[in-house]
């Protein structure tokens, strides 16, 4: 091995060396760390957000259902009554 070529694995181990501390101290805070997010509040904000989601088409359905549907049907037909109906046999007769 020529000397640059052992200068070269030297700073390459070196290097891992020093990114494989980084990694472990890094990896040993995670797991040490008591702060930020774990994954009974997430399922907790997911199961809140389901919930509410379920509780306001509930709240819309029944609203549709008892007043904006009756309203519209009422008002389509108070549109539709006065017109004559179109015979069946596909002749329109002119006025």
């Amino acid at each position: 091995m020529t000397k640059a070529n052992e200068v070269c694995a030297l700073a390459y181990t070196k290097g891992q060396m020093v990114k494989e501390r980084f990694l472990r101290k890094r990896t040993s805070n995670q797991l040490l760390s008591t702060k930020g997010e774990g994954y009974i509040d997430t399922v907790f904000k997911i199961l809140i957000a389901v919930v509410l989601g379920v509780l306001l088409m509930i709240g819309l359905s029944a609203l549709m259902n008892s007043e904006i549907l009756p309203a519209l049907s009422k008002q389509i037909k108070g549109i539709f009554t006065g017109i004559p109906k179109v015979p069946t046999g596909g002749y329109v007769p002119t006025v």
